[in-house]
């Protein structure tokens, strides 16, 4: 349910062997204990207008808000990830014309610290958001896994119409369906993040190396579509396989710079 939110649960039953109750009971019983803390639905920055993208790593956060602050000046904030030893990781989408404020972003947060800045092109797309797909989405924002039966009602649109606006959105990457988890509820398990700096190019090769090395440990793929960064996240059973997986994307041709990060909420 992590690359695909919206997957029903016959559809992960016949993927792994167990019924549909038994499937539903599983998934309610993570939701319940706090492990799934909830669905969500993730738009593509392109389509609204984004096109740069900024992943930041900050120390020292006890001004928080200050940090937000800045951050909102130049962007939208769309991830804020707290991770061990005072650190922060955002993920921001950048307003078009506020690119030439990203050089005077590390002075704007002091006295937090900014130990890693990765700015990259949001992937661009020729799709064009309709107003019948900008209520589909309002809706889906508010409930990612809404029965397209349910949404026709709510829109007076056929369910038909429904089902075809969201797959050619979900093909061209338009919208994406995950679950967001809670670090701290995932016992006996090491939840971790890395994020991949790139060289141009060599985004698919690198993915499959990926891929191929440590398919066991993946939790969350990265898109499909080529892009600047590679961010994978990732669970194991020890730190000791976190510091080994990143050791070995970093001597991967091609990757310029690698970074973990090992999320508290």
């Amino acid at each position: 349910m992590s690359n695909e939110g919206r997957r029903s649960y016959r559809s992960i039953s016949l993927e792994i062997g167990l019924s549909s109750k038994s499937v539903k009971t599983r998934i309610d019983n993570m939701i319940s204990t706090g492990v799934i803390e909830k669905f969500i639905v993730i738009i593509s920055p392109s389509v609204l207008g984004y096109r740069k993208e900024c992943f930041i790593i900050v120390r020292k956060r006890r001004d928080k808000q200050n940090v937000l602050d800045n951050l909102r000046l130049l962007g939208e904030v769309m991830l804020e990830v707290e991770s061990l030893g005072g650190v922060s990781a955002f993920k921001l989408i950048i307003q078009e014309g506020s690119e030439h404020k990203i050089q005077f972003l590390a002075d704007a947060l002091k006295p937090a610290i900014v130990e890693t800045m990765l700015i990259t092109n949001s992937y661009k797309t020729d799709a064009r958001l309709s107003t019948t797909d900008l209520a589909l989405v309002k809706c889906l924002i508010s409930n990612p896994r809404l029965e397209s039966s349910e949404i026709a009602s709510k829109l007076a649109i056929s369910t038909k119409t429904i089902t075809r606006r969201l797959h050619i959105m979900q093909n061209d990457h338009t919208l994406k369906f995950s679950i967001l988890l809670n670090p701290s509820s995932l016992r006996g398990y090491i939840l971790f993040g890395i994020t991949v700096n790139i060289k141009e190019a060599s985004y698919q090769k690198i993915l499959a190396k990926i891929y191929s090395d440590f398919q066991e440990y993946f939790l969350l793929l990265p898109p499909t579509l080529p892009q600047d960064t590679i961010t994978v996240l990732f669970l194991s059973k020890d730190v000791f396989t976190a510091d080994k997986i990143l050791e070995t994307i970093e001597s991967y041709k091609g990757v310029i710079q690698a970074e973990v990060f090992l999320p508290t909420k």
